[in-house]
């Protein structure tokens, strides 16, 4: 079962991988530092991910080079890369739901982001009339 393989994957886990160095935005909310048991689902998230690319190149190579395979039906055809990008992005998405669940006040926003020390946040975007009058303004 996934959940229970998750949980045994990130028991396994003693130091979690560093989330991404990002350059540091000015209009970025910090709302806390992830927990431990996040960090370590955070890692598992990134394997995944990363098994499912390896696996997308090793069969596209494999499909490329095979002449006799339909490469429009190859797309309609349940695949292993299909079930491997389906759990990548669950795993995603259970990721950034505990991320919200122990930080609500991250729910409803768009663009919330791991930054350097496991700060977690978000960052407002600019709606297209602010963009306009930001502009106008140095003019």
């Amino acid at each position: 079962m996934l959940l229970k393989r998750l949980l045994d994957e990130m028991a396994q886990i003693d130091n979690p991988e560093p989330p991404p160095e990002e350059k540091t935005d000015p209009d970025f909310k910090v709302v806390g530092t992830l927990s431990r048991e996040l960090q370590q689902l955070y890692t598992v998230m990134c394997q995944t991910s990363r098994k499912m690319i390896s696996l997308s190149r090793q069969e596209l190579s494999k499909a490329l080079a095979d002449e006799s395979i339909d490469h429009v039906g190859l797309c309609t055809v349940p695949t292993p890369v299909m079930a491997a990008k389906f759990e990548s992005d669950l795993i995603d998405e259970i990721f950034w739901g505990a991320v919200k669940l122990d930080f609500p006040e991250l729910i409803g926003k768009e663009s919330v982001a791991i930054r350097s020390d496991w700060q977690v946040g978000w960052v407002k975007k600019s709606s297209s009339g602010s963009v306009l009058l930001d502009l106008l303004r140095r003019l």
